[in-house]
């Protein structure tokens, strides 16, 4: 996921945590070689990038042959229009608006496949501030402890 933590972002994040799917964070302070350094060594075959974000990739996308599934969650505007006009050039790469995959979530529903505790849940990546990037992973048994945490800290409510 190459983009700003939003209800998109949170959304893709449980649902691809539910069906056993782990993901990889991508922060714009990567820089566009940490990008494709997080991209090329997890072997990513999707990203989720919003409309800041979706001009980064653009540029490397050639270089990036895991790349199989773009999904932008900006607006539906020119800018949109112009990145996934880009699908000419990369037939490889499907390009769908998070609101497309939305629906088409809504209209083919998939069998369930939880994870277990031990199963990846996520490599979130650093910025790299003394070399390549690093790629620390996280299992869904670390998530959770996050979260009850958290929990335990503020309560059902951080209001």
């Amino acid at each position: 996921m190459l983009m700003s933590y939003s209800a998109q972002w949170l959304t893709l994040f449980h649902g691809a945590a539910s069906q056993s799917i782990p993901i990889v964070t991508a922060y714009s302070s990567l820089g566009i070689s940490g990008l494709q350094h997080a991209i090329s060594s997890t072997k990513a075959a999707a990203i989720f990038v919003d409309a800041a974000s979706a001009s980064r990739l653009q540029p490397i996308l050639e270089q990036l042959p895991s790349l199989r599934l773009v999904i932008y969650g900006g607006t539906l505007d020119a800018d949109w229009e112009s990145f996934r006009t880009s699908k000419d050039q990369f037939r490889y790469v499907q390009f769908l608006h998070y609101d497309e995959l939305c629906t088409m979530g809504r209209h083919q529903a998939t069998v369930s496949n939880p994870p277990s505790s031990e199963d990846l849940c996520a490599i979130f990546y650093t910025s790299g501030s003394t070399g390549t990037p690093k790629g620390v992973p996280m299992k869904h048994k670390n998530v959770v402890a996050a979260g009850k945490s958290h929990r335990g800290l503020f309560g059902t409510s951080l209001s």
